[in-house]
């Protein structure tokens, strides 16, 4: 089950980042420059977790279904929100790197 929740939560990094930050999809958000859900990568971060634990069905605490679905949506959007934060840093650092040289 760990594996599931790390694979998920990379999932949710990366699908984050991709549309919120990356010059790929730079038309997608001026397009919707006005919604407030593609401004926050955290925050968009968790519909992507929950579309992903409804999808594939992800169950981690074995209880009433609605329960299971919200804590494990938060569960893997706090741990695709960690991945987030790192990508981010590393994409400002290599910026930085390539500014100084």
């Amino acid at each position: 089950m760990l594996d599931v929740v790390i694979l998920t939560s990379i999932v949710t990094a990366s699908v984050s980042f991709l549309v919120i930050d990356s010059k790929l999809f730079q038309w997608f958000r001026s397009w919707v420059k006005d919604c407030p859900l593609f401004k926050c990568g955290i925050c968009f971060g968790h519909w992507v977790a929950l579309a992903l634990v409804i999808g594939l069905k992800v169950s981690l605490f074995k209880c009433h279904w609605i329960v299971d679905i919200i804590l494990s949506t938060l569960v893997i959007a706090w741990l695709g929100g960690l991945g987030y934060l790192f990508t981010n840093f590393f994409v400002d650092l290599g910026e930085e790197l390539k500014k100084g040289e």
